[in-house]
């Protein structure tokens, strides 16, 4: 299994270094630190950690819950590590979907659960989007029979959208999973066999 490489956006020198320190002892890839939220999706952008420990209180004009929404397009967990536990800014962190919620002071072994929690988490959302396509694929081609389709009275013959004419076996096979056999229903087969000739040839 490839190495876990994890983002650290804070804005206390201290504390990011304490972050470094106890990831690189939990065998963790380390990217960063940032002080800033901006700095963050850059570096988010360039080098698509696993995951990002996201300060709330970060400088500049793109605090840690921004930085933490604009990281969605990237589809990036984020775990909060902040001592902010309730009131509005708790609300507005819980708005942004974070993966993860980790109170300061914290310590390693809170670290790596929440750590491993985000990460299982959202390698089960992937797996859900995946399936949430293949689905949507499947379903996208069980109904290319659906609609309006052109048919000759006479030889049976299917008109496609680009105007061709196919042998309706062709034309189900090409847009289905269906194979065909060949045999004959029973009022058919009671006419051929009316219209085979006698034994006697009479």
């Amino acid at each position: 299994m490839s190495r876990v490489n994890i983002l650290i956006a804070e804005d206390d020198p201290r504390i990011a270094c304490d972050l470094h320190n106890r990831l690189t002892s939990l065998n963790y890839g380390v990217q960063g630190p940032t002080a800033r939220g901006k700095g963050a999706l850059a570096i988010a952008e360039r080098l698509r950690p696993n995951l990002v420990l996201m300060d709330i209180g970060l400088k500049g004009d793109m605090d840690g819950i921004q930085a933490a929404e604009e990281l969605r397009k990237f589809q990036i967990p984020v775990v909060f590590v902040t001592d902010h536990a309730e009131g509005p800014t708790f609300d507005r962190a819980k708005l942004a979907e974070p993966y993860g919620y980790l109170l300061k002071p914290y310590d390693e072994r809170g670290l790596k659960i929440s750590i491993e929690l985000a990460l299982v988490k959202h390698q089960a959302e992937q797996e859900r989007r995946q399936q949430i396509c293949h689905l949507h694929d499947a379903l996208t081609e069980a109904k290319v029979l659906m609609g309006l389709v052109s048919i000759c009275s006479y030889c049976k013959k299917v008109k496609d959208q680009t105007g061709n004419w196919e042998q309706l076996e062709a034309y189900i096979m090409k847009r289905s999973g269906l194979s065909f056999t060949h045999g004959a229903c029973p009022e058919c087969f009671d006419k051929m066999m009316n219209k085979a000739p006698s034994p006697e040839g009479g």
